[in-house]
Order: C-alpha cells, then sequence, then structure tokens
C-alpha cells in the first residue's frame, strides 16, 4: 500500500494476480463445500490427518513469508493437541482462543477439533465488560 494508506490500482490488481495462481485450490476447497451433506461427520481435525496423509509435502498454511506443509502443520496441531489433552481437554469441552489473525490461532482450533472439543473464538480487541460478555457465552 502506499504511504497515504489507500489502496492504489497496483495494489489491487497485485493481489488479484497472486490469487489468480490459488484459483485452483480455492475452487476445489469451494468444489467440496458444495458437495458435503449435512450428514458427513467431518472435522477440521479429520480433513487434516486426511491431507497430511494424501499430500504432505503440498502447502497448508500460507502466512506472510511462512509456509506450513500439510505434514508440518498436521504435526504442530498434534502437538497442541497432545498438550491441550494433557491439560484435561477433551471431547465436548468448550475453550476460549484469543489471538490475532495468526497460524497460531488456526493450530489452536484445528487441536481443538482433534479432541472434540469446541473452540471459542475471541476477538483480541475485546476488553472489559465486552470481553467478560464474550466468555460468558462460551462458557470455556
Amino acid at each position: 500500500m502506499s504511504a497515504s494508506n489507500q489502496v492504489s490500482f497496483s495494489d489491487i490488481s497485485s493481489g488479484v494476480m497472486g490469487a489468480v495462481f490459488e484459483l485452483p485450490a480455492i475452487v476445489k476447497g469451494a468444489t467440496t463445500l458444495v458437495r458435503t451433506k449435512p450428514e458427513v461427520k467431518r472435522s477440521i481435525g479429520l480433513v487434516l490427518e486426511q491431507n497430511a496423509a494424501d499430500y504432505p509435502a503440498s502447502p497448508a498454511v500460507k502466512f506472510d513469508d511462512q509456509v506450513w506443509t500439510y505434514a508440518s502443520f498436521n504435526g504442530w496441531v498434534n502437538r497442541v493437541a497432545a498438550m491441550l489433552q494433557a491439560q484435561g481437554i477433551g471431547s465436548g469441552d468448550v475453550i476460549a482462543i484469543i489471538s490475532e489473525n495468526r497460524p497460531e490461532t488456526l493450530a489452536c482450533a484445528a487441536a481443538a477439533a482433534k479432541l472434540g472439543a469446541i473452540a471459542g473464538m475471541l476477538n483480541f480487541n475485546q476488553r472489559d465488560d465486552v470481553l467478560t460478555h464474550s466468555i460468558g457465552l462460551i462458557q470455556p
């Protein structure tokens, strides 16, 4: 972006061009989403395990200049899940995740899913009464 914090045409065009390379993955994901029936029991954790087995070297998460393959991301999620499980988190439990939009947030949510727990996502900007209200809603 330019110094004036305005989005320029070149900012938009470079973003669109970057998205073109991701189009096959986006279409594949959208197709899977549309074809999945409500009675199919699938979770983020199950899909991650399956993709780690089927496409271990393929990129799973991209953030800034970092890339995690399905195998490496799945390994990370498994380590987080083991830590949560050691803390007594299991199926049906609710945990609160408060973080910026970062890969760590996704890893924690996927780890909760692998354990059958529910990840309540909280906005990291919340404070005081608003945060207390949000925590009261999800009851982690």
